[in-house]
This record gives structure tokens, C-alpha cells and sequence, in this order.
């Protein structure tokens, strides 16, 4: 890439989404232009990631993420390699090996509970709950996107891509914001090629004659 924040964008779909957003918002000396294609966890992942004290007694039976993928290739489900790492970004704990987070579940009377406490913390660590101490530097940002489909399988995306879009308006953050026709996943070929690349290219900057 070129390097410098004015010529480098940021994209990514579902969770890449969460990630192009926040990395946007917090690196904005990095990335000039973003867009965040049906991002999830922008808020309220409480719909879709309900805490499982199955999948998380899975996570804490587990000696390595090396196990993790064990697991994932045994069952064919990801959500346990997919949960642990989400918490470890959101909740890290250098002091909790193998993974290094605080889960949010804790024992009581032999089993796991989800612990109320640590879905707060959770909540407050997403995009929305963090524009506004952002503000500025997504206001200085040549570019920033979020898409959702009407038809997502994950019902949290579109209302928390909509809050998300009407707390950036509040703030006076230009942004773009669409809803288009669809679902998590059949028109992202379609739309990369005809309107998320363009929109992204006509706001990157480059040296003379490229």
C-alpha cells in the first residue's frame, strides 16, 4: 500500500466488519477510509451470542487454542475458537492462561452461570458504546460505511447497524448508511464489485500519475 492513512482503507465483512470499524475508530493515523459490511457486535450481541455454559465449559476444558481446533475439527463447531477469541480481545487478562480473558460465566453450586457483571463490561468494550470518545478521530476519517441486509440471519446486525448509523448523526459524524435487500451473505460478491469499491476508491488519495 501506499504508505500513509490517506490512501489506506479498511473493510470487512460480519466480524472483519466489528473489526474495520474499531480498528477505524481507534487508528485513525493508520486508516483514512472504512466500511463495515453487516458488521456484527456493534451492540447488543446478546441477541445472537447468548451465553452457552456448554460451549464454555468446552472453552475452559481446553489446555491451548491448539484444542480449540481439536474440538472444532471433531464437532464442526466453531463458536467455541470463535467466543474464545472475541473474549480475549474484549476482556483480555494477561494474568489467565491458556487464553488470556475474563469469560463471562462463573461457577455456582458445580456448574456455570453466565456472570451479569462481565456482560456489562462486554457491552461497554462495543463500537456503539464508544463513539462518543471517538468522535474526533472518526469525524477526521475520509470515509466511513456500514451496510446491513433486511434479510440477515443474525437478528442483532441491522437494528445495531441503524443505532450505530443514527448515534454517528447525533454526533455529527458523515457517514454513509445503507440497507439494501438480502441476506448475511448472497450479494457481497455483487456489491464489493459495484458499489463498496467504488465508494472506496473515489476517497483514497494518491501521488500524481497513479
Amino acid at each position: 500500500t501506499i504508505p500513509r492513512a490517506e490512501s489506506r482503507a479498511i473493510l470487512g465483512h460480519s466480524m472483519g466488519g466489528f473489526g474495520a470499524i474499531r480498528l477505524a475508530m481507534l487508528h485513525p493515523d493508520v486508516f483514512s477510509v472504512a466500511w463495515g459490511m453487516n458488521p456484527c457486535c456493534l451492540c447488543c450481541i446478546e441477541a445472537d451470542l447468548e451465553v452457552d455454559p456448554e460451549v464454555w465449559r468446552r472453552i475452559q476444558e481446553a489446555t491451548s487454542i491448539a484444542a480449540l481446533w481439536e474440538d472444532l475439527e471433531e464437532r464442526g463447531d466453531p463458536w467455541p475458537l470463535i467466543l474464545a477469541g472475541m473474549w480475549t480481545l474484549l476482556l483480555p487478562d494477561p494474568d489467565a492462561p491458556p487464553f488470556y480473558h475474563d469469560p463471562p460465566v462463573r461457577e455456582e453450586g458445580g456448574r456455570l452461570v453466565p456472570d451479569p457483571s462481565v456482560a456489562e463490561r462486554i457491552a461497554a468494550q462495543l463500537p456503539l458504546a464508544q463513539v462518543a470518545d471517538h468522535v474526533a478521530a472518526l469525524r477526521s476519517l475520509r470515509g466511513l460505511a456500514v451496510d446491513s441486509a433486511f434479510g440477515d440471519e443474525y437478528g442483532h446486525i441491522p437494528p445495531a447497524a441503524k443505532a450505530f448509523s443514527d448515534t454517528l448523526e447525533a454526533l455529527e459524524v458523515p457517514h454513509h448508511y445503507e440497507i439494501y435487500d438480502g441476506d448475511h451473505r448472497n450479494r457481497m460478491r455483487e456489491r464489493m464489485a459495484t458499489t463498496i469499491l467504488p465508494w472506496i476508491d473515489q476517497r483514497l488519495a494518491r501521488p500524481a500519475g497513479l
